[in-house]
């Protein structure tokens, strides 16, 4: 029952009947005076009382359907609390529902006893990045390098350096470790959770694939790889994901054949 409308002699019988009728309390209802009434003379020409009665609206109800509007994100309530050195405050604690989850899996295998690559994967904010790195060389001296690389990748965006600026500073500093003498790949995709748009940035990596509605489209680097440049150019795919999509991440060990095998599937 969202809205009624209630008829007595008087406005005080009116509340008092809307509040019976909302099963609340009349402090727990707000109401419209539609007329006030009139007793009339002896009688004559009185007019009823009509208000239009409703039951309150709690803050959360009022306040996170505002907050999801400005912010673009469905919000959820963890908890409400009176705030008892503040007389008339409420303390209210948020938390936002990311709308779209990824499913994901990894294989690596290395002739040798170490694979020179390094994946990593974490979440921030409405972010969750994928990141694939391929060290320069093989075993142990490859890995470093690509581990080096996506510790230095994770730590700059957890700390809220902007992407582009990450990827500089993390090119400068392999340069500089490096100097020019080694250098790594880079695949990273960058998901949104809110609004299910995917960035993918290559250097130097191997292809990736999109697999949709039985169709698969290759992903192809444009940029050196990290480190071996005294500058970058962000060169990225931008696209709208959707339900079901499969990306596939790999580095160049798969061989020149891995194209055919996915048709085959």
């Amino acid at each position: 029952m969202n809205e009624i409308t209630v008829s007595a002699k008087t406005l005080d019988d009116a509340i008092t009947e809307a509040s019976i009728q909302l099963g609340v309390a009349s402090d727990q209802m707000e109401y419209d005076v539609i007329e006030k009434g009139s007793a009339g003379f002896l009688g004559i020409g009185s007019r009823q009382a009509v208000i239009r009665a409703r039951i309150k609206k709690t803050v959360t109800e009022e306040l996170i359907p505002i907050l999801e509007n400005y912010l673009n994100e469905s919000l959820d309530l963890v908890s409400i609390k009176k705030q008892h050195l503040q007389i008339g405050y409420t303390s209210i604690l948020l938390k936002h529902e990311l709308k779209y989850t990824l499913q994901l899996a990894k294989k690596q295998y290395a002739l040798d006893q170490q694979c020179g690559d390094s994946i990593l994967t974490f979440g921030l904010d409405e972010h969750h990045y994928v990141a694939l790195s391929d060290g320069m060389g093989q075993g142990y001296i490859a890995y470093k390098e690509s581990k080096l690389t996506l510790d230095v990748l994770s730590q700059l965006l957890k700390n809220g350096i902007q992407l582009r600026d990450t990827l500089n500073t993390l090119n400068t500093l392999l340069k500089i470790k490096n100097q020019g003498d080694m250098y790594t790949t880079l695949d990273l995709f960058d998901f949104n959770l809110m609004n299910s748009r995917l960035k993918v940035i290559k250097y130097g990596a191997y292809e990736s694939y999109l697999i949709r509605n039985h169709q698969i489209d290759v992903l192809h680097s444009h940029s050196l790889p990290v480190g071996m440049a005294s500058t970058m150019k962000m060169v990225s795919y931008d696209m709208k994901i959707k339900e079901n999509d499969i990306l596939i991440l790999t580095s160049d060990g798969v061989g020149e054949h891995f194209f055919d095998l996915l048709k085959k599937y």
